[in-house]
């Protein structure tokens, strides 16, 4: 092939490349006076070079232009051949560019400078992606650094760890580069942990997945870490790469919530969670023994399925206005069971927050004390009840008098009081017996029982001696129904002895009043009645 054609294929060649080829002398200028078509991908033409418009120094990015114009000198005065530097251009639109400039130094020596001879190539989206991945790994070891998770990345052995890592085992970066993955694994999880490291390490698939292991610490101490790696390419081979996150205390509270739980299953005391609405999301197995129902017909329900209809309105209204408002209730509750028993039950109400302090749930806590309340309602019974007629006693009845004369003394609320005595009841012992005499009380008991209002309190004073309490009763009221009591004894026949008749007397509260000086006007009433003939009533 002629000599001329070869060198024409060259040039066509060369300005047909994306790298630009030129030649320059190192003057104070760099003029240009060779330069290959590529420069057209920057937005210049050759012709602008050539004719000294421009020259090489004119499109260097001027940060740059002063560090490569002495590199440029260095390299030549040293007597190097070649070298290479990279750097930003500008372009022809203002665009920023990086190029990779391999120069040659021709050696020919001209009396304005040396003359080179180089090649650009636009190396911008390697620098870009270079750049990424500095940026990228950046941030990684930013946010490696400045978290609590554990970050890690190991070829049997760790090639890198944050400092999370170095915190949760004891060990420090340098110690744990010389340390296989396994090394401070529990022996419990050592093998296990080795195996899958090694399968990682050779490509292996290894299922992706959270472990909970135990680690052992520079000191010794066990650590509960929860573990994610995956496989991935690293360096021409392969590595593992994953987080620990230390949840030792997560683990120590799990377990002694796990306890808690058993033991609320387990307690003999009737547990439920409900919802702010009061619908029940737990139960524990101690409620559904009790009441009857089972879980499923309790979960999702509200506490009226315990309902007895027992306790009014007001009753709840206090009770939700307690708890919404962050304050454990407690009370007593007459409840029923599925089978329509009822039962009493102490129930204590404790309001659950959440972080925002807003009550959220509400945990019951409960105890079936109908025995309780039995044996309590036995005790009172007997205290306030006489043994012998069934009827209230005179504790009762002194309780009741002092609740109605304060009632009198702050809201002037007018009452009775009605004393009856037996006539000649002595006469009755002698003649029948005590066994009559006792008949013959508890049946005037019943009798005056049912003769009295519901409001009234019918009570035994001692021996033959009865009282009534009757509130908001008036002085003339109060002797119309004194009379009608005697007039039912006096007609009423009685087991064994037929008739007796009965002594009345009355009183009704005055000002300033004290509790003895009523016992003691409505005791002369009685006694006047029993000194003027009996069988009559007097008041005083």
């Amino acid at each position: 092939m002629p000599q001329k054609k070869k060198f024409k294929i060259c040039d066509t060649f060369i300005n047909h490349s994306s790298i630009v080829f030129f030649s320059w002398v190192t003057d104070t200028q760099w003029s240009v006076d060779y330069l290959s078509e590529g420069i057209r991908q920057f937005g210049y033409t050759t012709e602008e070079f050539l004719s000294g418009e421009k020259n090489y120094l004119h499109i260097i990015y001027p940060d740059d232009a002063e560090w490569v114009v002495r590199e440029a000198e260095t390299h030549t005065e040293n007597g190097v051949k070649s070298f290479n530097l990279v750097y930003r251009i500008v372009t022809a639109d203002g665009r920023i560019r990086w190029i990779d400039h391999h120069t040659v130094v021709a050696r020919e020596r001209r009396e304005e400078g040396v003359c080179c001879v180089g090649a650009i190539m636009d190396i911008t989206e390697r620098k870009t992606i270079e750049q990424e991945l500095i940026d990228s790994e950046a941030k990684f070891r930013t946010i490696a650094e400045s978290t609590t998770v554990g970050f890690f990345i190991y070829q049997e052995r760790f090639v890198y760890v944050n400092q999370a890592i170095c915190d949760v085992s004891g060990y420090t970066q340098e110690e744990l580069y010389d340390m296989n993955v396994w090394d401070f694994a529990h022996e419990s999880s050592k093998e296990r942990v080795k195996e899958i490291v090694l399968k990682r390490c050779r490509g292996e698939e290894v299922e992706s997945r959270s472990d909970d292991l135990e680690l052992v610490t520079k000191k010794g101490e066990i650590k509960i870490v929860r573990s994610m790696a995956h496989t991935v390419p690293y360096k021409g081979g392969w590595a593992g790469a994953g987080t620990i996150i230390d949840i030792t205390d997560i683990a120590e509270a799990k377990e002694q919530v796990n306890l808690l739980a058993h033991a609320v299953k387990q307690t003999d005391d009737m547990v439920r969670i409900t919802d702010r609405n009061g619908t029940i999301t737990f139960a524990n197995e101690a409620i559904l023994k009790h009441s009857g129902y089972t879980l499923n017909e309790v979960i999702g329900q509200t506490p009226r399925i315990f309902k007895s209809g027992k306790h009014d309105k007001a009753f709840y209204r206090h009770l939700w206005k307690t708890i919404l408002a962050g304050e454990t209730y407690r009370g007593v509750f007459q409840n029923r069971k599925r089978d329509g028993t009822l039962y009493h039950e102490a129930e204590t109400i404790t309001p659950i927050r959440d972080m925002k302090n807003s009550v959220q749930y509400f945990v019951v806590t409960g105890k079936d004390i109908s025995e309780q309340v039995a044996w309590e309602n036995e005790l009172h019974r007997q205290a306030t009840t006489d043994a012998l007629t069934g009827v209230y006693n005179r504790q009762k009845f002194m309780e009741e008098l002092e609740a109605e004369l304060d009632k009198f003394r702050r809201y002037n609320n007018t009452f009775t009081v009605i004393m009856v005595d037996i006539d000649h009841f002595k006469e009755i012992n002698d003649t029948y017996g005590h066994d009559t005499g006792d008949k013959i009380l508890k049946e005037l008991s019943r009798l005056m029982n049912s003769s009295i209002r519901k409001t009234d309190l019918f009570a035994r004073w001692g021996g033959e001696e009865f009282m009534i309490l009757s509130p908001s009763l008036s002085y003339e009221n109060a002797i119309v129904f004194a009379e009608k009591i005697r007039g039912y004894v006096e007609s009423f026949v009685f087991d064994d002895i037929n008739h007796l008749t009965v002594s009345i007397g009355i009183t009704v509260p005055k000002e300033e009043d004290t509790f003895e000086k009523i016992l003691k006007r409505v005791d002369k009433a009685l006694y006047y009645s029993k000194n003027n003939g009996r069988n009559q009533v007097n008041f005083m």
